[in-house]
C-alpha cells in the first residue's frame, strides 16, 4: 500500500454559488483524488500479527470489517488559495464507520503512509520524528484536520488552513467500515472545497466528467 503506485484522478470543481460575475465556474488541476485502497481489515490485521479480541471475534460472526484508504492531493495555483476541504462519505444498508484516522490534528503531524490496528480494529497512525529515511513514505498533516460522525453512516473529514497558511500536499485518510455479512454495502465519496481567489472566497463541489458528484463509489 505504498504511495508511489497511486493512480490519481484530476477533479473538476464546479462553483456552488456565484455571487460575483468574476467567480470562475470551474477549476481544474487544484485537487486530485487517488484510487482508493480497499481490503478485508481482519485479514490485514492477521498478516500484521494482530489478533482481534473476544468482542471483535463475536462481532465478526455477523459483520465484516473493511479497511479503506482515501488519498487526496491539494495543489495550490497562482492566485488560488485552498482554505477548506471536506471529504464526506455516505454509507448504506446499515453499514457504519467503525474507526477512522486521523481523528484530530492540531499541530503538524508526520505519519507513516501505512497504519496499524488495535485489537478492536481501531485505526492507529504511526507517528514518526524529524529524522526520516529518504526511502520511507510518510504524510505530513497540517493543522487543522478533524474527523466527524464516528460510528455513524455519514463520516467525514474537514481540513481547515491555519491563519496565514493554505492547504497543500498529499493527505491520506483511513477508515474501517462495519457492515452486516450477506449484504452488499456501498460507500459514496463526495468532496467540497472553499478556495480564495483575488481576496474573495468561493465554494466549490467536486464532480466527475459525467457530472456526478460522487467522486468514488466503493463496495464495502
Amino acid at each position: 500500500m505504498n504511495l508511489s503506485g497511486v493512480a490519481w484522478q484530476e477533479l473538476d470543481l464546479a462553483v456552488e454559488e456565484r455571487h460575483r460575475a468574476d467567480a470562475p465556474e470551474k477549476l481544474k488541476g487544484v485537487l486530485a483524488f487517488g484510487e482508493p485502497v480497499v481490503h478485508d481489515c481482519l485479514a490485514l490485521a492477521k498478516v500484521a500479527g494482530q489478533k482481534p479480541d473476544a468482542e471483535m471475534k463475536l462481532l465478526s460472526d455477523q459483520h465484516r470489517f473493511t479497511y479503506l484508504r482515501l488519498a487526496l492531493t491539494i495543489r495550490p495555483q497562482e492566485n488560488l488559495l485552498v482554505r477548506f476541504v471536506s471529504l464526506d462519505l455516505a454509507l448504506d444498508r446499515n453499514a457504519l464507520c467503525w474507526s477512522m484516522g486521523p481523528m484530530k490534528v492540531e499541530q503538524e503531524l508526520k505519519s507513516k503512509a501505512e497504519v496499524s490496528f488495535s485489537t478492536k480494529l481501531k485505526i492507529e497512525l504511526a507517528e514518526i520524528g524529524g529524522q526520516t529515511k529518504e526511502s520511507a513514505e510518510y504524510v505530513v498533516y497540517q493543522p487543522v484536520v478533524e474527523a466527524f460522525n464516528l460510528q455513524r453512516t455519514d463520516p467525514a473529514w474537514e481540513l481547515r488552513a491555519a491563519p496565514g497558511k493554505q492547504l497543500s500536499g498529499v493527505q491520506l485518510f483511513h477508515m474501517v467500515v462495519q457492515a452486516p455479512k450477506g449484504r452488499q454495502c456501498q460507500a459514496r465519496v463526495t468532496l467540497r472545497a472553499e478556495i480564495m481567489r483575488h481576496g474573495f472566497l468561493f465554494s466549490y463541489r467536486a464532480r466527475r466528467a459525467d457530472l456526478r458528484e460522487d467522486i468514488a463509489t466503493l463496495t464495502v
